[in-house]
């Protein structure tokens, strides 16, 4: 690769690559996009990382871009949740109103309730799974859950105690820190290959222009 093709290789890496995930994360809070958007949000950091290892980043970096890959699609997404139910989560009256067993991808299985509104209002994603529906002998009864008006986020118990783990200021400084380590590692090895080719072809110049210092004779 060139010299400017080599810059917006590792510009393009440490701009996109962080917020990429990161956006694609906040996304996948609301249930209608869960799964494609966990899935695109582990196909960017692996694309990344295979970049990493074509620009010859070194064993060491690729190594610390896995880990940035890491925090990157996990932390957004939990602290916009998190922060979309502690300024808009509303105390909502529901009635389940069936409950049918899921199938995990890992062989487990688990129950998922169907809520309705008391008030008969609609409820975006009127579902519980987990521990919130332990099963059929759910169908019937009448619960309290908190619900996010907007839909973004699904409904949950309301215990912040289940929900509440990941505070704003801390997640943004740390998706701050990983972005800034993350744009050093994508920087890196443009810069040491660059400095790599600079130095033959800085040679060749000076050879053609008759500034090469003669080496002195043994």
């Amino acid at each position: 690769m060139s010299p400017p093709q080599l810059r917006r290789a590792g510009r393009l890496l440490a701009a996109l690559t962080p917020l990429t995930p990161a956006g694609l994360s906040a996304l996948a809070t609301d249930p209608g996009f869960t799964t494609p958007a966990d899935a695109a949000a582990l196909l960017v950091p692996a694309a990344a990382l295979l970049t990493l290892a074509v620009l010859r980043a070194g064993r060491r970096s690729v190594v610390l871009g896995a880990l940035c890959g890491t925090v990157l699609p996990a932390v957004p997404g939990a602290a916009f949740a998190d922060e979309l139910l502690r300024r808009r989560g509303v105390d909502t009256e529901v009635v389940v109103t069936a409950a049918h067993r899921t199938t995990s991808l890992f062989g487990g299985s688990d129950w998922t309730c169907d809520l309705r509104r008391t008030d008969g209002r609609p409820l975006p994603h009127a579902a519980l799974t987990g521990s919130l529906c332990p099963g059929p002998e759910q169908i019937g009864r009448t619960a309290t859950v908190t619900v996010d008006p907007t839909g973004w986020t699904p409904p949950t118990s309301t215990d912040p105690g289940s929900w509440d783990r990941t505070d704003l200021a801390p997640a943004v400084a740390l998706l701050v820190a990983t972005t800034a380590r993350w744009s050093w590692l994508a920087l890196s090895p443009t810069r040491s290959r660059l400095t790599r080719l600079r130095g033959p072809v800085s040679t060749c110049r000076r050879l053609r222009t008759g500034r090469l210092d003669a080496a002195p004779e043994s």
